[in-house]
């Protein structure tokens, strides 16, 4: 509760505060955790930083493609599944987030879709090097606190594999394996 008050009088006191103030002031934040003596506390604290960040540009990226993450525009993401897509073949996709892509699928692709997801509220966003970085400094490393594993593309491989299914091509593109799998 006191946690909340405090979140209440932070966002009344920066949205009074211009924006251009607000940067100085980040700014300076980041300019004393670089001159921290020890390396490794001011890399356990950045990653933490990155990653509201992060949720902050998601958030608006949002907001920025009326409801759709701007990624989905800017990649071509739809594209490598919807031209690998036979019409009414059925495709699962697991980690469907919001499920974009899978009606996307259903739309340019005459294809069935089963999408799978712990939370539809929560797009799951991969992160690079920041991901085995966290796990080497005991910080929280999972780029979606509701995945048990971060896959590379050997593992992914590997998990298919022992599935009894084949990867006929896979890319990894911002930090997601995007792949076409068969029986």
């Amino acid at each position: 509760m006191l946690k909340e008050a405090v979140r209440r009088g932070i966002v009344v006191v920066a949205d009074a505060t211009p924006n251009k103030v607000m940067r100085q002031l980040f700014r300076a934040w980041l300019l004393r955790i670089e001159r921290w003596p020890d390396p490794r506390a001011a890399m356990r604290e950045l990653p933490e930083v990155d990653t509201e960040l992060e949720y902050a540009c998601d958030a608006v990226a949002i907001r920025y493609d009326q409801g759709v993450h701007a990624k989905h525009r800017l990649t071509g993401y739809h594209d490598f599944f919807v031209e690998r897509i036979r019409p009414g073949e059925r495709v699962l996709d697991l980690g469907c987030g919001k499920a974009e892509l899978a009606a996307d699928i259903v739309r340019r692709a005459d294809a069935r879709v089963t999408g799978v997801d712990l939370n539809v509220a929560y797009l799951a966003f991969a992160r690079d090097w920041t991901v085995p970085l966290r796990l080497e400094l005991g910080l929280p490393h999972l780029s979606d606190p509701t995945h048990e594993v971060e896959y590379d593309l050997d593992g992914f491989e590997a998990e298919m594999r022992a599935a009894g299914l084949r990867v006929a091509s896979a890319e990894v593109s911002w930090g997601e394996i995007w792949a076409e799998v068969r029986r």
